[in-house]
């Protein structure tokens, strides 16, 4: 649950935080969408045991960090589920793409 790594943020003082999760867009699996925060504040409670709104709100407040979600759509989202090669293809090229932008820096 990233709510137990607040403190380790908040020490590492990062510029930007990148949210990775498994969100319904209604879209096909492993399609992948950005948000900002704001965004998905209305959203319901998922199951983390902090909604991930509040825990972008308080990184940022804590580090002044800017906070950025990147949804993946899952096959299916019932708990025991195994990951889908569709999302494990979305996780790798995502991986590739902000290890290559992130190591440009």
């Amino acid at each position: 649950v990233p709510e137990n790594f607040a403190n380790q943020i908040k020490k590492f003082r990062p510029s930007h935080v990148v949210l990775i999760d498994a969100t319904d867009l209604g879209l096909e699996p492993g399609s992948m969408k950005v948000f900002a925060p704001e965004v998905i504040s209305g959203w319901p409670v998922s199951t983390h045991r902090l909604p991930l709104s509040l825990f972008a709100e308080y990184v940022h407040g804590q580090t002044g960090a800017k906070v950025v979600l990147i949804g993946i759509q899952p096959a299916s989202a019932e708990m025991g589920t195994a990951m889908s090669k569709h999302v494990k293809s979305a996780v790798g090229e995502l991986a590739t793409e902000l290890y290559s932008k992130l190591s440009s820096l």
